[in-house]
């Protein structure tokens, strides 16, 4: 099994490495707040920009240096059906139902969602990210959320306001500059608003804490298909959702508001996080290097040759030279393999 987790890798690396004849010379052209990605990438967890290339169950998005978004995959046309065979640059030209100039984009399953200097725009893939109340149709074009300002945004947010746009199963998130986050879901525990019921627009995170204050400060936002995932500037780590982890050794729960965790290594410096799984699977990234995981363990997801479930965040070692060396190549590369983790398959 470990020769062919080890023949897997290699595989990937190559991969990878073909990638990084495109990314890694050039300037990065930027749009919101975020431009720490590539090969001169650095630690700085607040200006890490995720999402470069993210894949759903079977369409997958790149963003190029020069800033261009490409698409291919299942239904991924401007019709939302055909099939999309090699890579297409995501426009107006080539998809008449869109405006704007691309700035980010997220996949949940199989609906992909972009935002433009115009707004929000969703294709493929019904109800799989989106409620059919947001997006009713499969071809490209605008969404519709109440309560949103002209954008499809939360009111205040603009798009060359937006730090990262994240898409998983059933969800779509927003991060701001300022370190707000947003959520518009199908899983009212995911929303991390204290709901109860779906309510279709977008929802300003809170936390458990007294009083339930805004979730302020946030550099990164993650998830899975029930459960969020964020990192503060402060360097603490915040979880919601159905089956949201704490990790302190104590079993899942569902939580509808951002409640603390407990940090794999309080002494370290984490550098980026990620999330997978129906039931939620939890992946640190620290600058020395060092991968933990915690959580959901049905495909092995956690790396330790098991299929056991980790309460508390788990280091192999004896995995670590490997995970170390795909960080080099991959979260030192291009960032956005992080959106992998985050999506539902």
């Amino acid at each position: 099994m470990k020769r062919n987790f080890i023949n897997k890798i290699g595989f990937f690396l190559l991969v990878v490495l073909f990638f990084a004849g495109t990314h890694g010379a050039q300037a990065q052209c930027t749009a919101g707040c975020n431009s720490n990605y590539g090969l001169n990438s650095n630690n700085d967890a607040a200006t890490i920009e995720y999402d470069n290339m993210i894949s759903g169950n079977d369409n997958t998005i790149i963003k190029e240096s020069d800033g261009t978004f490409k698409v291919f995959g299942y239904g991924m046309d401007n019709n939302g059906v055909s099939n999309v065979l090699s890579p297409l640059v995501i426009n107006s030209t080539n998809f008449p139902g869109l405006q704007g100039t691309v700035l980010k984009a997220a996949i949940g399953s199989g609906q992909a969602v972009v935002l433009t200097t115009q707004g929000l725009y969703a294709w493929s893939g019904l109800n799989q990210m989106l409620s059919t109340t947001v997006k009713s149709t499969a071809a490209m074009g605008p969404v519709t959320i109440a309560g949103s300002n002209t954008y499809g945004l939360p009111q205040g947010v603009e798009p060359g306001n937006v730090k990262s746009l994240f898409g998983t199963a059933k969800t779509l998130a927003v991060l701001t500059c300022s370190g707000e986050a947003w959520v518009l879901t199908q899983n009212a525990s995911a929303a991390g608003a204290g709901l109860s019921t779906v309510n279709h627009t977008w929802n300003r995170v809170t936390t458990a804490e007294p009083g339930n204050p805004t979730l302020d400060n946030v550099v990164a936002l993650r998830g899975g298909a029930n459960n969020m995932l964020a990192l503060r500037a402060d360097g603490t780590l915040w979880t919601w959702g159905t089956y949201s982890y704490l990790g302190d050794g104590t079993a899942y729960a569902s939580r509808n508001r951002a409640t603390q965790m407990t940090l794999p290594n309080s002494g370290g410096t984490i550098k980026m996080i990620g999330m997978t799984s129906f039931v939620g699977t939890y992946y640190v990234l620290y600058t020395d290097g060092s991968l933990y995981a915690m959580g959901d363990n049905a495909n092995r997801q956690l790396g330790d040759w098991t299929t056991t479930v980790c309460l508390q965040t788990n280091l192999d070692n004896s995995l670590e030279s490997i995970f170390r060396f795909i960080k080099l190549l991959i979260f030192g590369l291009d960032t956005g393999f992080c959106a992998v983790s985050g999506s539902d398959f």
